[in-house]
C-alpha cells in the first residue's frame, strides 16, 4: 500500500522527516517552493499534512473521523475516497458523513524550523 500512497503523492511534496523525541522538525525554507506539504514516517498509520497560510503552520492528521480511512489531498481540500466526507485546510468537515473535525498536531516555529509535536 506504501508504494500505491508514493504514487499519489508529487515526491517534491512529500517529506520523510526524522521523527526525534516524538516530534518533526521541517525547515522554513522549504514553504518558500510550496505552501503544503505530506509528511510520512513508518511509525506512523497516517500521513500528516502541514499547510502554510501566510505565517500560521497547520498539521493535520490524514484519517478519515467517519471510517478510519486514508485520505487523499485534493488542492484544497482533503477528501475520503470510501464514501465521500470532506475536510478543510483546517481539518473542518465540509462534507458528510463524517461529523468530526480531524485530528490536528500542534505546531511551533523556531530557529527557521517548523516543529510538529505528535503527543
Amino acid at each position: 500500500m506504501g508504494l500505491l500512497l508514493d504514487a499519489c503523492v508529487s515526491s517534491q511534496n512529500l517529506l520523510k522527516p526524522t521523527l526525534e523525541n516524538n516530534r518533526f522538525q521541517i525547515a522554513l525554507d522549504k514553504f518558500q517552493s510550496s505552501a503544503h506539504y505530506i509528511v510520512r514516517h513508518k511509525s506512523l498509520p497516517f500521513d500528516i499534512l502541514v499547510v502554510k497560510n501566510k505565517e500560521q503552520y497547520t498539521a493535520l492528521q490524514m484519517r478519515c473521523t467517519h471510517n478510519d480511512v486514508a485520505l487523499n489531498f485534493a488542492g484544497k481540500k482533503l477528501v475520503c475516497t470510501a464514501h465521500g466526507s470532506e475536510f478543510d485546510l483546517q481539518g473542518k468537515v465540509l462534507k458528510e458523513p463524517a461529523s468530526a473535525s480531524l485530528t490536528t498536531y500542534k505546531t511551533s516555529v523556531q530557529d527557521q524550523f517548523l516543529t510538529i509535536y505528535l503527543s
